[in-house]
């Protein structure tokens, strides 16, 4: 739009903006794919409505067929159409009819689906075809591949359901009688057909529903069985009604809840999901909408509660019967922290999506015997694992907002974050409080990991296959049988001893293996922010401070590593493994309790884990603070949530080197107790430092890693990084250069595509080639200084306009490299292009040399990419080879390693095809260069002096530059802090820690697809320039 529309680019006005206030009224289009004229002219019914055609095509038009401008076909054909026809073979142009006839067919809803099933399965077919080679490269490594699990639905934006295809069951659980009628009128709002199946361990509550809900509209069947009093509302579903639900295809499920035994800590918990599922006829029929839609969810249910405490959804004392009865019914990878489960249990669900808990042959002796508890039944369990069965049938679970009490986690993890800091340290001064209480690892101690077992897999990884993999196999088995035969905690000396007797394992090996858990241990022991904090607001109390923890770690161990964080003064330790009592079934506090003399209520606890820290002090009557694990917050986030949890997934290796850079991320974001300013819609911290750290750091790191190990299997002696973005990457590089081994030398290459370019010419065609690069509007006179430096004379301008109708201030944009009508003048010009290039050459020669480029036999440069363009003009020049590696390449990049013979790497994507699909990271490449630049002024061209010196000439930097440096400044800070905290990592862990690429593209990708305001509004404050494509100063 603003190429096509000078006047509204020189106005600087938001293209958008313009045509929909303006544009379409002057007749303007908005791309080539979209004629206003033609849509109006040929819908005089929009046009007389004097409506914007596009808002309308796009509401209306499409969907009845109306064509959005007069060529035939559809010339966009969903960004799948190949870029350059004449390169594709008679075989792919069959193909490519073929292919697009029956995509045509297809009902877009399944589009995307189709051609993804068929890349996955038929590639070969498909190769060279511009959509299916960059589908290829995203599918590999874009974080489109991961699944985005944020399933929280306003239902003011899904469509009410007319109709239901399918049978509809409803199953109500009734304990109290006094509820009964208030279900009689919930399910009168039942606009559908549906069967009524009621529960309830009293005849009387039976016989009341019988009376009243008979007559109900809509009913078909009623189902009313009296049942033992014995696994809460899970059993009649599952137990009792087992064998009738399974043939319906709709099922909602609802109880009278009361949870009577938190005093009254959830009132209205009941109301609030019995009336979000049941509350009008309105709501019903968008709950089926999103059951019937072209994609269905399988399960659909209220957000969490708001007075149901966040810690809720976790599997607290639930997790052992979790996991066996997820074994049993085929569910794998069951999450380990916080998950989205209906909490309370009412839902409306897809009986497909709970198949295999009807299938699953559970019995009512499966439950207890009703004793009010709690927590930890199989009820409590299967509440749990009912999004988890859904998401086993691939079907996604919609969790509806909560209107009255909004809330952008469907967790309610504000309740953590909006905590006032003064009150939290406030409970330390509380008068009831005698003993505070700490846990020590995640709470005090805070490790690089996303989970701590990952230790295990890095001691194995040292050892080798034959060690190695014994030990992966035997050490958590060795730790449980320890444990069950004692009868009570233990400790590593004797896991070790049962590991002993069940490897062959040599007593050297064990101890080797011991030592070195312990090694671990240790050098991953960092101080926890929020912890330490608190902590010395504990210690300024007076009051006396012990650290109570289950750890198999000896009291030496320990105690090693609370120094190392800078932990002293504590009144008492209390390990586990010492007293043969732990956490998690709430002894040890009932000992520590007893050994200074105390009730529960006078001990406030302080620490992470939600079962053993938070819920048991919680039913014992004491005190608690809770320290949230950073990954754990993580999870519970839109744009981390869905990273953590294919992370979690890696094995081996890759589960090392993924889990190291995204857990300094996540420690260095959410570590903290002052997050009242959190922005829950950026990635991280919306601050430049922290943006450097956690995404330009990994991202950069991750490179130089692959930098350094591609380049010596290349034999590559010597890197050149290019200015400007190669300063900050060259910084990387050196520090991470100083814990790893192999070091290749390396200096900074101060060139620019104008310098390097022009010295480079030698013939008409090199001319035209600089020309080819796209150019936005700007002046002639401008677009020959920037690309060639010429300065014409008044003589020369007036000899132009008269022969060639070429003066100084007319506009030129240059696109997918025409310039056919600019040769005329190219050539007229040449000879002066020409000479010049001879003065610059002989400049930059001199600078080269002086740089000692030569002197090596395979150096490389290194940039941020893309065509290899810098490189090409080097190996030109010097008449020598000169390799390069690059962030990402393009296709154009491939051409240059095939003219010259060199090497041409992109370590995140390679020879990537222009299009629609190209991978985020090239998409936002402008952004990422943002994010590495280095303002410093750019070179221009150097000039050789008389006495043979080397003269730079810059292009002096604006005001709006040296502005934007502070930005930039504190971003590289941040980079280099990352690589500082990931340096000492590889230095304990050598070779076994190489920081992936991987997990830096997801992060990055994120970041760039998906900015928040806030990160917006930092980008748009850095400024670079953009002289050599003709905008100017960019922000």
């Amino acid at each position: 739009y603003l190429l096509h529309y000078p006047d509204v680019r020189i106005a600087d006005v938001d293209p958008l903006w313009h045509f929909i206030r303006i544009g379409w009224k002057e007749g303007r289009n908005p791309s080539p794919f979209f004629d206003t004229t033609y849509y109006l002219e040929s819908n005089p019914d929009v046009k007389q409505a004097g409506i914007n055609p596009v808002i309308h095509y796009l509401e209306f038009g499409e969907k009845e067929g109306r064509r959005p401008h007069s060529y035939n076909g559809d010339i966009n054909f969903q960004g799948i159409k190949t870029q350059n026809h004449k390169s594709v073979c008679k075989l792919q142009r069959v193909i490519s009819k073929i292919g697009r006839f029956f995509f045509l067919k297809i009902p877009k809803k399944y589009q995307v689906r189709w051609i993804s099933w068929l890349y996955q399965n038929f590639g070969f077919i498909f190769k060279g075809f511009t959509h299916y080679e960059n589908w290829q490269k995203n599918y590999k490594n874009s974080l489109f591949q991961i699944q985005r699990k944020s399933f929280l639905l306003n239902l003011d934006d899904v469509q009410p359901a007319s109709t239901v295809k399918g049978r509809i069951a409803i199953h109500i659980h009734i304990y109290y009688l006094d509820v009964v009628r208030e279900f009689a009128s919930l399910l009168k709002n039942m606009p559908f057909p549906y069967d009524l199946f009621i529960s309830s361990h009293s005849k009387e509550i039976i016989d009341m529903c019988e009376y009243l809900y008979k007559n109900l509209p809509n009913l078909g069947k009623i189902n009313l069985k009296q049942v033992e009093n014995r696994g809460r509302n899970f059993a009649p579903l599952f137990c009792a009604f087992e064998e009738q639900l399974i043939h319906y295809d709709y099922i909602a499920h609802l109880h009278s809840k009361k949870s009577l035994y938190n005093k009254g800590a959830t009132q209205g918990w009941r109301e609030y999901l019995s009336d979000t599922l049941l509350g009008n006829e309105q709501q019903i029929r968008k709950i089926f909408r999103l059951l019937q839609n072209d994609e269905p969810f399988g399960i659909v249910y209220p957000q969490n509660y708001h007075l149901l405490p966040y810690w809720a959804n976790t599997w607290l004392a639930n997790e052992a019967l979790g996991r066996f009865w997820g074994s049993r019914l085929g569910i794998d990878n069951l999450p380990r922290g916080y998950f989205d489960y209906p909490a309370g249990s009412m839902f409306w669900a897809k009986v497909d999506a709970l198949e295999p808990l009807f299938k699953a042959g559970i019995t009512l002796d499966d439950f207890p015997e009703e004793a009010g508890q709690t927590d930890g039944t199989l009820a409590h369990a299967l509440e749990r694992l009912l999004v988890l069965c859904s998401l086993k049938q691939g079907l996604l679970p919609a969790i509806i907002k909560d209107k009255s009490q909004p809330s952008w986690s469907s967790w309610r993890l504000e309740q953590y974050i909006n905590r006032p800091y003064e009150s939290i340290i406030g409970l330390f001064n509380a008068p009831n409080i005698k003993l505070i209480a700490f846990d020590i690892f995640d709470t005090l101690i805070i490790r690089p990991l996303i989970n701590p077992e990952t230790i295990k897999e890095i001691v194995a990884q040292k050892y080798g296959n034959g060690v190695g993999n014994q030990y992966r196999q035997l050490r958590m088995l060795a730790e449980y049988q320890a444990r069950k035969e004692k009868g009570k905690d233990v400790t590593l000396e004797e896991i070790y001893k049962k590991l002993g007797k069940i490897s062959n394992f040599s007593t050297e090996i064990l101890t080797s293996l011991k030592l070195e858990e312990e090694s671990i241990e240790y050098s991953f022991a960092k101080p926890h922010p929020a912890g330490i904090a608190l902590y010395h607001q504990a210690l300024k109390t007076g009051k006396p401070v012990v650290l109570i923890s289950d750890m198999f770690l000896s009291r030496d161990i320990v105690e090693k590593c609370l120094h190392k964080a800078g932990v002293y003064n504590w009144h008492s330790i209390y390990l586990s493994s010492e007293i043969g009592l732990r956490k998690d079934s709430g002894d040890l506090y009932n000992y520590v309790l007893n050994q200074c003399g105390l009730n529960a209520n006078e001990m406030l606890m302080v620490g992470d884990n939600e079962r053993s820290d938070v819920q048991i002090p919680c039913d014992m009557g004491a005190n608690f603070i809770h320290v949230m694990r950073s990954v754990e917050l993580a999870r519970g986030l839109p744009r981390l949530g869905h990273i953590v949890n294919n992370v979690e997934q890696f094995q081996g290796e890759e589960k090392i080197n993924n889990e190291i850079p995204l857990a300094l991320v996540l420690n260095k974001n959410l570590a903290s107790l002052s997050l009242r300013d959190f922005d829950f819609e950026s990635i991280v911290s919306p601050e430049p430092y922290y943006l450097g750290y956690s995404i330009i750091g990994p991202l950069l790191l991750g490179f130089v890693n692959w930098l350094s190990e591609k380049a010596e299997k290349d034999n590559i002696d010597h890197f050149y990084f290019l200015a400007r973005e190669g300063r900050l990457i060259k910084s990387v590089y050196d520090h991470w250069s100083k814990v790893r081994m192999g070091k290749l030398g390396s200096d900074y290459l101060v060139l620019s595509r104008r310098a390097a370019s022009v010295s480079a010419i030698t013939s008409i065609e090199d001319i035209f080639d600089i020309a080819k690069v796209e150019f936005y509007p700007d002046t002639i006179e401008n677009f020959l200084y920037i690309r060639y430096g010429l300065k014409l004379s008044s003589d020369i301008w007036e000899r132009l306009s008269t022969e060639l109708d070429w003066y100084p201030d007319k506009i030129i944009t240059i696109r997918e490299g025409n310039i056919e009508n600019l040769s005329p003048l190219l050539n007229t010009l040449a000879e002066i292009i020409i000479s010049r290039s001879i003065i610059e050459k002989k400049g930059i020669l001199n600078y080269l040399s002086k740089l000692g480029i030569q002197k090596w036999s395979n150096p490389a440069v290194v940039d941020i990419g893309y065509s290899g363009s810098m490189q090409k003009y080097l190996n030109k020049l010097l008449d020598q080879k000169i390799h390069g590696y690059y962030l990402m390449t393009s296709e154009r990049a491939q051409e240059v390693s095939k003219i010259y013979n060199v090497i041409l790497r992109g370590c995140y994507y390679e020879g990537i095809k222009k299009s629609s699909n190209s991978p985020i990271l090239y998409r936002y490449s402008f952004e990422l260069e943002k994010l590495l630049s280095f303002n410093e002024p750019q070179i221009q061209f150097y000039e050789k002096s008389e006495d043979g010196s080397v003269i730079p000439n810059y292009r002096e930097l604006s005001k709006e530059e040296l502005e934007s440096a502070r930005i930039q400044q504190s971003i590289h800070e941040g980079v280099l802090d990352f690589v500082k905290d990931a340096s000492s990592i590889r230095v304990d862990l050598k070779e076994r820690f190489r920081p992936s690429t991987k997990i830096a593209c997801w992060l990055t990708e994120e970041f760039l697809n998906h900015t928040s305001q806030k990160e917006r509004h930092i980008l748009s404050n850095i400024v670079i320039d953009d002289y050599y494509c003709g905008r100017k100063l960019v922000h």
